[in-house]
C-alpha cells in the first residue's frame, strides 16, 4: 500500500571537530600557510614561479626597511630606504654603501677579498672589482658625487672625482673635480686635472698629464700645465695621413715639424709652391737699409728674455710679406735675409773685381819696376 507520512525530526547530533584551513583571518590581515607554485609542481618555498612575471603596481615590502634579490642563495641587489635618496647595493655580497650615503648606486661587480664600496653620498661604482668612491671617514658628505666606471682597485676619493676603468688609479681625497679616463697608475691631486695612459701625475690644479708605456712617473710641475710624454712622437693635423719624418719629434699633416735636436723645421718643397716670381735685390736691399731694428723684450717676459729683431708692423711694411701686420713668419725673414746677403756679395765681388783692374791697369802704365 501507500507509505506512510514523514515522522517528526529527530533531535540535533553533537558538534563536530573544526575542519582544518591554511587561511588566517588575523584582524586585517589574511596569510595562508601553504607554498603555492604558478607553473610548478610540488613548490617548496612560499611562492614559485617558472616564467616570466608581469607586475603591474607596486612591489614593496611593506616595512621601513630593505628590499633585498637573491641568485642561488646570494644577495645579489638591495634596496635601501634613505630619507633623503634611496640606495642601490648590488654586484657581490660583500660589496657595502654608508649607511649615510644617500642616492649612491653599486650596480654591480665585486668579488670576494676585492669588494666595491661606496663611503659618501651621490656615488656611483658601475662594476669591477676592489673600487671605492668616496673616502672612507666620519663623513659622508664631504667627498661625494664620485663614481668609478669599472676596471680594478681604482680609488675615487676626491670631491666630484672620476675614474673610468683601468687598474690601480687614484684620485686623491685633497682634489676636487680631478679626472682619470682610465689606463694604470695614474694619480690625480690637482684641482680640475687630469691624468691618463700609464703613471701619469697631475698634482697642481687644472693640469692635464698623459703618459706613453715608459715605466716611470711623469708629472707635471706646476698650475695650468698640459703635460705630454710621447716617446714615439706627437702628430697633429687636420687629415688621416699620419706621418713622421725621420727623427721628428713632433710632426704635423702640414710636413713642418720639430726635430729631435729641438729645431722647427718648415716645408719648403718646391712642389708645395707656385707662382714664384723674381725679386728686385737692390730694391730689397734699400727696404732692409730702412728697417728699424731694436733690442726689446716681449710684455709677459720682462727682463727674462730679450730679443733683437723688427716689429712686425715694420717688416709688413717694407716688404708686404705674411698675412698680417701682427706676425713675422721665420721662413720670411730668412728669404729677405738670404736675397740681401746674396745682392751684398754681388756687390761686394764686383768691387774686388774693379778693384783688380785697377791695379793692373795702374801696373801696366807705370815705367818703374818696385811693387
Amino acid at each position: 500500500g501507500a507509505n506512510g507520512a514523514d515522522g517528526a525530526d529527530g533531535a540535533t547530533g553533537p558538534q563536530g571537530p573544526a575542519g582544518s584551513s591554511p587561511w588566517d583571518d588575523n584582524g586585517s590581515d589574511i596569510t595562508v600557510d601553504v607554498s603555492v607554485g604558478i607553473g610548478v609542481a610540488g613548490p617548496t618555498e612560499a611562492l614559485e614561479v617558472d616564467g616570466s612575471i608581469v607586475v603591474s603596481g607596486t612591489i614593496d615590502n611593506g616595512l621601513d626597511a630593505g628590499l633585498e634579490i637573491h641568485a642561488n642563495n646570494e644577495v645579489a641587489l638591495q634596496l635601501l630606504p634613505d630619507a633623503t635618496s634611496p640606495i642601490i647595493l648590488g654586484g657581490h655580497s660583500s660589496n657595502s654603501v654608508h649607511a649615510d650615503a644617500s642616492g649612491s648606486v653599486i650596480a654591480g661587480g665585486g668579488q670576494s677579498g676585492q669588494s666595491n664600496a661606496i663611503y659618501d653620498a651621490f656615488s656611483v661604482i658601475a662594476g669591477g672589482a676592489g673600487n671605492f668612491a668616496g673616502l672612507n671617514d666620519s663623513d659622508p658628505t664631504l667627498h661625494g658625487y664620485a663614481s668609478v666606471g669599472g676596471g680594478l682597485n681604482n680609488d675615487a676619493a676626491g670631491l666630484y672625482g672620476t675614474i673610468g676603468g683601468g687598474w690601480g688609479n687614484t684620485i686623491d681625497s685633497a682634489s676636487t673635480g680631478g679626472i682619470i679616463p682610465g689606463g694604470r697608475d695614474n694619480y690625480v691631486s690637482g684641482n680640475y686635472s687630469m691624468a691618463a695612459g700609464y703613471r701619469a701625475v697631475a698634482a697642481y690644479d687644472g693640469s692635464f698629464v698623459w703618459g706613453d708605456s715608459q715605466n716611470s712617473d711623469i708629472s707635471c710641475i706646476g698650475a695650468d700645465q698640459f703635460i705630454i710624454r710621447a716617446r714615439g712622437g706627437i702628430w697633429l693635423g687636420d687629415n688621416s695621413l699620419v706621418s713622421f719624418p725621420l727623427s721628428a719629434h713632433i710632426a704635423t699633416s702640414t710636413g713642418a715639424f720639430l726635430s729631435l735636436g729641438g729645431i722647427w723645421i718648415s716645408i719648403s718643397d718646391r712642389d708645395a709652391k707656385e707662382d714664384a716670381r723674381e725679386i728686385d735685390g737692390d730694391d730689397l736691399l734699400a727696404r732692409v737699409s730702412d728697417l728699424p731694428i731694436y733690442n726689446w723684450t716681449y710684455k709677459v717676459e720682462g727682463d727674462d728674455g730679450r730679443h733683437i729683431g723688427p716689429y712686425a708692423q715694420d717688416f709688413y711694411a717694407q716688404f708686404g710679406l705674411g698675412s698680417d701686420d701682427r706676425h713675422i713668419a721665420a721662413t720670411d725673414m730668412a728669404g729677405v735675409s738670404l736675397r740681401a746677403i746674396q745682392v751684398l756679395t754681388d756687390r761686394i765681388e764686383d768691387l774686388e773685381s774693379r778693384l783688380t783692374e785697377l791695379d793692373s791697369s795702374r801696373r801696366d802704365c807705370c815705367s818703374c819696376t818696385h811693387p
